[in-house]
């Protein structure tokens, strides 16, 4: 599978049936209460912390929130990185995944 157009060969997933997913719902049900928890920097070693992904703006960002949102999805705050955006969400697998893109400061 490659990641749009790119000569990056991508990603490959597999799956085990006895693999554990480690599930982060409740860490990030924390952060949406306190954005400055320390469990935003947490991770477990060897294991999958979070696969990011870019989006192509802003409002694809809370375009994808709202969506989330309207089906329960457990997020945390939308956080400035400087040039990036981004929050951070679980599929419903259990993966902590991470939506990110640019911050374009708007021209008044």
């Amino acid at each position: 599978m490659k990641p749009g157009e790119t000569e990056s060969w991508g990603i490959h997933f597999f799956e085990y049936p006895d693999a554990q997913i480690f599930q982060s719902t409740d860490a990030l049900r924390r952060l949406a209460e306190n954005p400055e928890s320390a469990d935003l920097y947490r991770f477990i070693p060897g294991a999958l912390q979070h696969i990011a992904f870019a989006l192509a703006s802003e409002e694809d960002g809370l375009a994808l929130r709202r969506k989330l949102n309207g089906h329960g999805v457990a997020m945390t705050d939308i956080y400035d990185q400087g040039k990036i955006r981004n929050f951070i969400f679980v599929d419903n697998n259990g993966l902590q995944l991470e939506a990110a893109w640019m911050f374009q400061s708007k021209k008044v």
